[in-house]
């Protein structure tokens, strides 16, 4: 992923298809229901592939320090509402 400044002084990411891609081959997580539970953020299958794809976009499938992931989620993506 690339980094570019943001206008107020914030570093943002953006987001890279071919990176995330090559999270999706070199991170496989056969269970995908199991992974997001035991991690505490998904209550139905629909959150849990919405996770999965910021995940895989942001390159935080393997970030354990959620305040680090919600921080790296919010510099790749420009909504994270609805």
């Amino acid at each position: 992923m690339e980094t570019i400044a943001h206008k107020d002084g914030k570093a943002i990411m953006s987001v890279n298809l071919l990176s995330a891609i090559t999270n999706i081959a070199t991170n496989h997580i056969g269970g995908l229901r199991a992974f997001y539970e035991s991690r505490n953020r998904a209550n139905s299958m629909g959150d849990i592939l919405d996770n999965y794809i910021k995940d895989v976009c942001a390159d935080t499938l393997n970030e354990n320090d959620e305040q680090r992931r919600l921080e790296r989620l919010e510099q790749a993506f420009s909504y994270l509402g609805n």
